[in-house]
Parts: structure tokens; sequence; C-alpha cells
């Protein structure tokens, strides 16, 4: 059963959160943080799961998490953001505990959501690539069945606090379909290097995966779905953005409001002008110094007087 909080209930929780973070996650214990080994403060990571029960909050009341609502969820992530609070929250909480119940399988909750929620248990989802992208289209880890569970071998970047987490749950294809498993931090055949990141707050690791044990979470072929849930809700990008293209400076849109004579420069070409454009500076008395404008060099042009 999920429990609704009202408008009161949640200004409560906002208030309770910013001010807990206002005094432990201030700029200087920030920075202080995000100089250790795991990227985050332990102490502060005990204290938001012993004393604030924070991973718990919108996890299941069966796997030991409070029952409440994504509403309540987004309310302490928002404080987080506002705070920049480096730890393993996002990746645990959402991402990792957010696929396993996606997927539905009552055994790998009952085995891996109570420690999620008490805060002992770090995870992260481990989904892209090469290509960065976070779907399936190109998915080349592979799973298959061994001697008393299942292989997984692949390559996957961009992890999440892949460098620490304790849990990864790794995205890999088999033969009915793309499925979710659990693999173990200290798994054998299993190697993390951490990536150098522009937040400095979210560390990212690569993992390298050689026919390490792992054990399957659902049904094979069932992460599909369960990824498309748990990205939906929060409009999460599949691919990265595509790169900006600077405008060819031949090609810009013409001004609307005419410039003054007297920094008119040389028309634009005709269409049967067949020589190439240059960017060339003005003269003096023909425009204003230092800028430059696109003009072509056909003999055809003249300047406008």
């Amino acid at each position: 059963m999920t429990i609704s909080s009202s408008a009161d209930e949640l200004a409560e929780l906002r208030g309770a959160v910013r001010d807990f973070l206002s005094a432990k996650s201030g700029e200087h214990q920030v920075r202080s943080a995000i100089e250790t080994q795991r990227g985050y403060d332990d102490a502060l990571w005990e204290q938001m799961a012993g004393q604030l029960s924070l991973p718990a909050l919108a996890l299941p009341a069966q796997y030991g998490g409070d029952g409440f609502s994504f509403v309540e969820l987004q309310v302490v992530l928002g404080e987080m953001g506002r705070f920049l609070v480096p730890g393993p929250f996002l990746p645990s909480v959402v991402l990792a505990a957010g696929a396993i119940l996606a997927v539905g399988d009552d055994a790998a909750a009952r085995a891996h959501l109570p420690g999620i929620a008490s805060g002992k248990t770090t995870a992260t989802l481990a989904v892209a690539e090469a290509t960065g992208e976070w779907s399936f289209d190109r998915l080349s880890a592979s799973a298959w069945p061994g001697d008393g569970g299942w292989l997984v071998s692949g390559t996957k970047q961009f992890v999440l606090h892949g460098g620490t987490a304790d849990l990864i749950v790794v995205a890999a294809h088999t033969g009915q379909g793309p499925g979710f498993f659990a693999v173990g931090g200290d798994a054998p055949g299993l190697t993390r290097t951490a990536l150098r990141t522009l937040d400095l707050t979210r560390p990212m690791a690569t993992l390298r995966l050689e026919a390490v044990p792992a054990t399957l979470i659902g049904a094979a072929g069932a992460a599909g779905p369960a990824l498309e849930s748990v990205l939906s809700r929060w409009n999460w990008p599949r691919r990265p953005p595509p790169r900006p293209r600077a405008p060819c400076p031949a090609r810009r849109t013409p001004r609307r409001r005419p410039w003054p004579r007297r920094w008119r420069t040389r028309s634009a070409p005709s269409p049967s002008c067949s020589l190439p454009w240059r960017t060339s500076r003005y003269t003096a008395g023909s425009g204003s110094p230092g800028s430059t404008r696109p003009i072509c060099t056909s003999a055809a042009q003249s300047p406008r007087s």
C-alpha cells in the first residue's frame, strides 16, 4: 500500500530535509567529500539512512521501506540537488531499486531491497555502453547459463558510482531478449575503472565483465519494459543529445532591419555567381572596424554606393 502525503506534510518534509542538508552538506563539506576515495561522506550517508530514513522513503513496506510514493521521493531529490549532495542515493534508490521493482521479482526484491532501504547496501544500474545510450538497441553485453547460475560478459560505460557500489544491476542479452542480472561488487572477473567526470559529485566508472557470476532478476527478456518504466518516470534521455552544428557564415539569415547606408557592403551574389564565398574585413569608410561579413569575390558584384 502506497502512502500519500498532503501539501502541508510535503512542506514539512521539504523543510526537514533542507534544514538537515544545510547543516551537513555545505560547500566545504561537499568539497571535502568529493576528494575522498569513495566520492561521498560515509558519515552523512549513514545519517541520511539512519536518522531520516531517506533511502527507505519510497520503497514498499514489505521490503523494508516506508511505503511512501514517488511524490515524496521527488521532494527529497529536489533538496539534494539544491545542496549538491554527493552520494549513491540516485543510483541506489531510483535506478537499481526501481529496476528491481519494475521487473516484479519478489525473491530478488526481498534479497536486495532491505539492504538498500537501510543504507547498508549501495547499488547502481549498468545499462549504457560505448554509445552512451540508455536503450537495448545496441546492447552488446551477453549472458548465458553456467554451472549453478548465469555468467555475464561485456563492458558498461558511465555507470554512476560504479566504482564503489556493493550491488550492480547489469543489463545483458539472453537468448530470450535483454535481462537484468545482479552482480556483486566483489565478483570475480569484474574490473572497475573510475572515469574523470565534469560533475565531481556524480562519479562514474567503466565496468568490464568477463564471465562474471550473476543472478537473473525476473525472467529472461523482461528488462525491456522494466527499463522503460524506470526511465519514463524521469523522462530520462535514452540517447545523448545531438551536437549542435555551427551555422555557415555565408548562409546566415539576413537582418530584418536594414543597416545604415554607410555600413552597407557588397550585395549577396546572384544565382549565376559560381565563385566561392570568403570572409573579408571591412575597409576604412565601408563598415565598422574589426567586423567581418560574408562577401562574394565575383567581379560582377560591386559595392553599393
